[in-house]
């Protein structure tokens, strides 16, 4: 059975909510590798707040901070954030599910994290607790 990747979790989630999301990364046969937009969107997202949402998605909690090392290098995403965007990461990872009686479900479900980058003096900042930029964990769905 093959598992969904980050981005499709977030393309399903995003039109869950009744948002309108666009896929703004593509897969070079050539290289075998996926190419983002400016280097780091995975996804761009008008959801319900103006301005566009960009979305840099990932598999497991494990890897943001690989991602924020990343964006760190990258100059357009602080031109995005200058010009009114939004921009956040996405981390998916499997938490176990329990029934009501305590029980382990037979199926786990995904957990959606969701990190905020906002700028400060120029420079970018993810998740500052003192601005409450973590978002609550969304459960959604069953493990495919």
């Amino acid at each position: 059975m093959t598992t969904k990747r980050p981005a499709q979790r977030c393309l399903e989630h995003c039109r869950k909510l009744g948002w309108l999301p666009a896929v703004v990364e593509f897969w070079n046969p050539h290289v075998k590798r996926r190419k983002d937009l400016f280097g780091f969107l995975d996804l761009v997202v008008m959801d319900d707040e103006p301005g566009l949402l960009g979305i840099q998605s990932t598999g497991g909690s494990g890897d943001v901070a690989a991602h924020v090392a990343k964006l760190a290098e990258i100059p357009a995403v602080v031109e995005w954030l200058q010009r009114g965007l939004r921009l956040e990461i996405w981390s998916w990872r499997k938490l176990a599910a329990y029934k009501l009686d305590g029980t382990r479900a037979k199926r786990d479900r995904w957990a959606l994290k969701r990190r905020v980058a906002s700028l400060e003096g120029g420079k970018v900042v993810w998740g500052n607790g003192n601005k409450a930029v973590f978002l609550a964990s969304t459960l959604i769905g069953r493990v495919s």
